[in-house]
């Protein structure tokens, strides 16, 4: 679309949906970001870990290592600690209830995904504590995790990677 062309606001179709590819189920949220911009999170989609949006501060926060752009390429299984990633599946699924109705606060190690596991260098890992909810989009019953970051500090390379 251009800005000589005519734009149509179709409540069955809206346009974030049509360009984005963004249900309505993620208006709410998305909405929070844009009026929060100093909060760091983010959405998730759960049927494979792909993380579908972030806030204008988790973008920031990449910026050291990643373009915001190549952030959203990545899925959880790119930079969390495995194991933090099977604690928090077992987790959210016993926790959660799709309406968002409830949270679910988690930590967990990260990497920075273009370095990799086994580097343990300053800075190569951090510990996120962060708020979940669960979002389920009513009309393609697509699960969404909206997280909320409430701080983050370096760590040490666990043993196990």
């Amino acid at each position: 679309m251009t800005s000589d062309q005519p734009l149509v606001i179709d409540p069955n179709r809206p346009l974030v949906e049509t360009v984005l590819g963004i249900t309505p189920a993620l208006y709410r949220q998305i909405g929070f970001f844009l009026e929060n911009p100093a909060t760091a999170g983010g959405i998730v989609r759960v049927r494979d870990n792909q993380l579908v949006a972030m806030s204008q501060a988790s973008a920031m926060h990449m910026m050291n290592s990643h373009t915001p752009q190549s952030a959203l390429n990545y899925k959880r299984e790119d930079f969390w600690h495995l194991p933090d990633l099977e604690n928090f599946n077992q987790e959210w699924q016993q926790a959660l209830q799709p309406d968002g109705s409830n949270s679910l606060e988690f930590s967990y190690l990260s990497c920075n995904p273009l370095i990799g596991r086994e580097r343990d260098e300053e800075g190569d890992w951090k510990r996120y504590h962060q708020r979940y909810k669960l979002i389920q989009c009513p009309i393609t019953q697509e699960l969404y995790h909206v997280s909320n970051t409430l701080g983050s500090e370096l760590a040490r390379r666990p043993v196990s990677v």
